[in-house]
């Protein structure tokens, strides 16, 4: 009796012994279960911010090559129009150049044309007068004795000629057939 009361007394120990065993073993797995998931959540986590940070400095690269892009298309873009805005300023300047060039050769086309009739239209004019003193000068005695009034009145009429190409020339500027012209008084 004492030994069924001492397997009983310690049946009951053991039993419940046993029985904590197994309920620590138990909350033990769980725990235990419950970290691996905790760890593997952590790792696909850790995972996830390991991708978001590599596409997002991949972003920033990308954004950083962009703005560069950019700032290049401004400057190549400032460039030609820069280069636009010179040839359109040299354009100008030859288009001046060719307008002041054609105006100084219409000039001196004026002035030879003014020399023209000042000295040889009216030379070729005497030529052309019967008893011009050019024409008839040389003639024999008659020619001298007739050359020298028709001479004077040569002179009468180149002094007329000049008095008119002074008045052209004194409208404008000076042209080489000013000094043909003075000469001739």
């Amino acid at each position: 009796m004492r030994a069924d009361c001492l397997r009983a007394d310690l049946l009951y120990a053991i039993r419940r012994r046993r029985q904590e065993i197994l309920t620590q073993l138990a909350v033990t797995t769980q725990g235990y279960a419950a970290l691996r998931i905790v760890e593997e959540r952590n790792e696909g986590m850790v995972h996830a911010l390991a991708t978001a940070t590599t596409t997002t400095a991949a972003a920033l690269r990308t954004a950083v090559m962009v703005a560069q892009a950019v700032a290049g298309q401004r400057m190549a873009a400032q460039q030609i129009e820069a280069a636009g805005a010179a040839a359109a300023d040299m354009a100008e300047d030859a288009g001046a150049l060719v307008e002041r060039q054609s105006a100084a050769v219409k000039d001196g086309l004026d002035r030879a044309a003014r020399a023209w009739r000042c000295s040889v239209t009216p030379w070729a004019e005497g030529l052309r007068r019967p008893g011009s003193s050019r024409r008839r000068e040389g003639t024999g005695p008659a020619g001298d004795l007739v050359g020298g009034r028709v001479g004077e009145s040569g002179r009468i009429v180149d002094r007329g000629l000049r008095g008119r190409c002074l008045a052209v020339l004194a409208r404008s500027s000076p042209c080489p057939s000013e000094r043909y012209c003075a000469r001739r008084g």
